[in-house]
């Protein structure tokens, strides 16, 4: 069986920890790491990051590991004007406005925090003429608020220009793309 980590809760419960079947991990982030190392009988993992596959190799250290760096298809990701001034307008950034977009989980390791500080800290005639765009979640699809997010979003108080789109699907993102000026990837670790 081989199973995707962003789909897997659902695939774990039924295929994996009932059958007790073998299983190859492609794991994309370190959520449920030890559980998942301890549960479910894998025959291999592979991590999109070394920090990954230190995470469970500490955890499972006979299980085997194959690093599989993440991709993209770059021609789904083609910037297109007229679809970048729709993207604008439907959230109501002016025609000469440097827009930067974040898009990722909604999560501490990610560095929104440290961006929408940054943001804040240009000098108010600059920022006058810029807007942040946040597309994300905490979980993939899902709008779930925590701490972390409230935290954000109190940094982000006071600001018309930082936008939180919530969950945007994966077709989608290249649109929001097409309207940036500026791709933001704060991630920590």
């Amino acid at each position: 069986t081989l199973l995707a980590s962003s789909a897997a809760s659902d695939v774990y419960k039924r295929q994996v920890y009932n059958n007790r079947t073998q299983s190859i991990l492609h794991l994309h982030n370190d959520y449920n790491i030890e559980k998942l190392c301890q549960s479910v009988k894998l025959e291999s993992v592979f991590c999109i990051s070394k920090y990954i596959e230190r995470r469970v190799k500490a955890q499972a250290p006979d299980i085997q590991t194959n690093l599989l760096y993440n991709g993209i298809r770059l021609d789904d990701f083609v910037r297109d004007p007229i679809v970048g001034e729709k993207v604008r307008n439907q959230y109501g950034i002016v025609k000469d406005t440097v827009v930067f977009v974040f898009a990722a989980r909604i999560v501490k390791e990610k560095g929104l925090l440290e961006l929408v500080q940054a943001f804040n800290m240009l000098n108010p005639e600059t920022r006058s003429h810029a807007a942040l765009i946040i597309l994300g979640s905490k979980i993939y699809g899902d709008d779930v608020k925590d701490g972390y997010l409230n935290r954000v979003k109190k940094e982000c108080e006071g600001s018309n220009n930082i936008i939180f789109t919530g969950y945007i699907p994966h077709e989608k993102v290249s649109d929001i793309y097409s309207a940036a000026d500026v791709g933001c990837l704060p991630t920590l670790w």
